[in-house]
């Protein structure tokens, strides 16, 4: 498609999947990033509220902390949660598969919590199946 889209959402712990992505999205709501549009409009068609954010910083290379709704929320990499003191070894399992599958993989952490790993990919179209086999029909008559 040549743009990214949310492709999985995986909760944490008691957490909904909705409220990992409600988060996420309010914290990149404001940004023009693809990663953060995949996540305002994955979060836009499941009709999740995004909430209103304050103190948006961006930091290069790991991800975003905003407040959202009066909460802290972190929204990134794996250097990023365990520079914030956060254990992330027991989402790695879950991590690396998306990752094996040529996904990015984003944590989210709410007031100090982990609550979902948000994967975004760039989502084949589903008009590619039929071209790739008129394109071989070419190649190979």
């Amino acid at each position: 498609r040549g743009e990214p889209a949310v492709t999985d959402v995986v909760p944490i712990g008691t957490h909904e999947e909705g409220q990992a992505l409600a988060f996420a999205a309010s914290a990149e709501a404001g940004s023009e990033h693809p990663l953060a549009r995949a996540m305002v409009h994955a979060a836009a068609q499941r009709g999740l509220v995004v909430g209103a954010i304050t103190d948006f910083e961006a930091i290069a290379g790991h991800g975003v902390r905003a407040r959202v709704n009066g909460h802290e929320v972190l929204l990134g990499n794996r250097r990023l949660m365990s520079s914030e003191g956060l254990d992330v070894a027991p989402t790695e399992s879950v991590m690396s598969a998306l990752e094996e599958q040529g996904k990015t993989a984003m944590l989210v952490a709410v007031d100090g919590g982990l609550t979902g790993i948000i994967a975004v990919a760039d989502t084949i179209k589903p008009t590619s199946a039929d071209a790739i086999v008129e394109l071989e029909k070419e190649i190979r008559p």
